[in-house]
């Protein structure tokens, strides 16, 4: 009578254990791998980026400045400042996409043990966590030849120059708004398109910027690769972030210095 009661006891804990780990998957991870894209987490499975103003991107691309024989898996790099900013940017914009592109390896588990405030922002239902491959991303890019040449390796400041150029690079191939990850959205900016920000009286920031995923948004993006892949500059932090976006807008518009108009 015993050993029948053991029976079905490990029998119930089987079949759990089992549902269990079938809601884990079915909840934490989709997988769909193209150009070196894989979603992670999505609450609805309907994660993967794709063209759309109403994206909204934060990156964290240490891994990018690694060699690959140094990139392990790792967990999730992400502090409670950074995830209140990604949690700013959902809240404020519920009917916008949220990313999180993730450059170092991770998995679903990496975001079950991170701590309770940095989980919090995986409640939303707008939030994706996605696992970029840098070499896969930038494949078939402008930027392929560039990346391929390891001069990121050599670069100064490795990770500000990394998220200037994903950064870039990601507005490219989707199109919405890029943000480092120390800003707080206070209010909806879901209506606005093809917009940046002050850095001083003389440039312009690359830290927030929206480009359209088709016409003149998608242009600039692409005039930015090609300056990147012809001139990247190894030896200065702004040099391929607010310098070169001021650079190629002003040379586009025709100017020679940055106007502040005011209405």
């Amino acid at each position: 009578m015993a050993f029948k009661k053991s029976r079905v006891v490990a029998c119930w804990f089987f079949t759990l254990w089992s549902l269990l780990l079938l809601l884990f998957y079915t909840y934490f991870i989709y997988t769909y791998d193209e150009g070196g894209v894989t979603l992670v987490h999505s609450l609805d499975n309907h994660g993967v980026p794709h063209k759309s103003n109403r994206n909204i991107f934060f990156l964290e691309t240490s891994c990018v400045a690694l060699s690959t024989d140094k990139v392990k898996t790792h967990g999730m790099r992400l502090d409670q400042r950074q995830a209140c900013t990604i949690e700013s940017a959902a809240r404020a914009n519920p009917g916008s996409h949220v990313y999180f592109l993730h450059t170092c390896p991770i998995d679903a588990a990496s975001i079950v043990n991170t701590n309770a405030a940095v989980r919090q922002i995986f409640t939303y239902s707008n939030v994706r966590v996605v696992h970029v491959d840098p070499a896969e991303f930038v494949a078939g890019t402008v930027l392929e030849g560039w990346f391929n040449s390891g001069k990121i390796l050599k670069s100064l400041f490795p990770v500000v120059h990394a998220s200037q150029v994903f950064g870039f690079l990601t507005l490219w191939k989707y199109g919405g708004l890029y943000l480092d990850m120390d800003y707080l959205i206070m209010r909806s900016i879901e209506c606005l398109r093809n917009f940046g920000s002050m850095k001083n009286n003389d440039s312009i920031n690359s830290a927030v910027l929206h480009l359209s995923p088709g016409g003149v948004g998608h242009e600039l993006a692409q005039e930015l690769l090609e300056e990147l892949a012809a001139n990247y500059v190894p030896n200065q932090r702004d040099s391929n972030g607010p310098q070169l976006l001021t650079k190629v807008l002003l040379r586009r518009c025709g100017v020679n210095k940055v106007r502040i108009y005011r209405y």
